[in-house]
């Protein structure tokens, strides 16, 4: 099923725990696009002028999904993808979100094959060490790979 989750005053979709969340489209809400529980899958999913995270999650495989002009509210921790622990964030394209593009705020996440362009901010934001990168690239943002000391640099991070 295919969900449009459009001008919410809280957020747009929010999930408990072992959801999938799939092909569906996220914009205008007032809070974030996409809030997920641990254990969830969100994949192919369309994020778009989210107040303050476009996706929010924790414990969650974020895979395939297109994030941009999130952060409107243009808050210091807002941003397209919003990591806490544990997450595989894999092949996203993230663009044009105002403070960070990927905020990794949590250890044991894994950040792989994303395109992180255009962020006045961070194209990848580490906040605290502990987690792992590799094959990303980044052009066009402030910063594209910040506060990496103590992650795990896999190799092949590009900027361009």
């Amino acid at each position: 099923m295919v969900t449009r989750a459009y001008n919410n005053e809280v957020g747009g979709i929010r999930t408990g725990y072992g959801c999938t969340v799939s092909s569906n489209t996220a914009s205008y809400n007032q809070y974030c696009g996409i809030y997920t529980g641990p254990g969830c899958t969100v994949t192919g999913n369309t994020v778009r002028y989210n107040q303050m995270y476009g996706l929010y999650t924790n414990g969650a495989t974020v895979t395939g999904n297109t994030v941009y002009q999130n952060n409107q509210s243009n808050a210091a921790a807002g941003a397209g993808i919003r990591v806490e622990y544990g997450c595989l964030v894999k092949g996203n394209t993230v663009t044009y979100n105002k403070q960070n593009n990927i905020y990794v705020v949590h250890d044991d996440n894994a950040i792989e094959e994303n395109l992180v362009t255009n962020c006045a901010g961070y194209g990848i934001y580490f906040r605290i060490a502990g987690s792992f990168y590799a094959n990303n690239r980044a052009s066009g943002n402030g910063t594209d790979y910040g506060n990496t000391a103590g992650q795990t640099d896999g190799g092949g991070n590009y900027s361009f």
